[in-house]
């Protein structure tokens, strides 16, 4: 049975970092390693509703929701949605993206962006049927 929960600061010692940074390793080919100051810094900041899938106590998912609050509305922005390889095509991701989507309806989020890699065919696949729609925009980067 999987278990959904969305997690605070304190909740942080609870996690295995082992399992946190093999999820972010399938996640990224640059993943940050977290250690518990690192991944309480994560989880405080403002705007985050982290959400966590645990089965027996193993962490086998994750997703983000950051609320950026511009001048004249709220914006949800998804990120780092990832599933343990083991534990995908059992419906994890789905029921964690329609958490988040509840979570931003709940706290008047107006719409939900996302960017997912083109080769990440089932993640596309899903935020498609869930509703997203490719928008028309130009995406820009400034490396630092």
């Amino acid at each position: 049975m999987i278990k959904y929960s969305f997690l605070t600061p304190q909740a942080a010692s609870e996690i295995n970092l082992n399992e946190l940074n093999v999820l972010i390793a399938q996640l990224t080919s640059s993943p940050v390693k977290h250690n518990l100051a690192s991944f309480r810094r994560f989880l405080n900041q403002p705007g985050l509703f982290q959400l966590a899938a645990f089965t027996d106590q193993r962490l086998v998912g994750l997703a983000s929701l950051f609320v950026i609050r511009k001048i004249e509305i709220k914006v949800g922005l998804v990120e780092g949605v990832v599933v343990d390889e083991e534990y995908r095509r059992q419906g994890i991701g789905t029921k964690m993206m329609k958490m988040l989507i509840e979570k931003a309806r709940q706290i008047g989020v107006r719409h939900l962006d996302l960017t997912s890699h083109p080769a990440r065919v089932a993640a596309n696949r899903l935020y498609l049927r869930l509703g997203f729609r490719p928008r028309q925009t130009n995406l820009y980067r400034l490396d630092l």
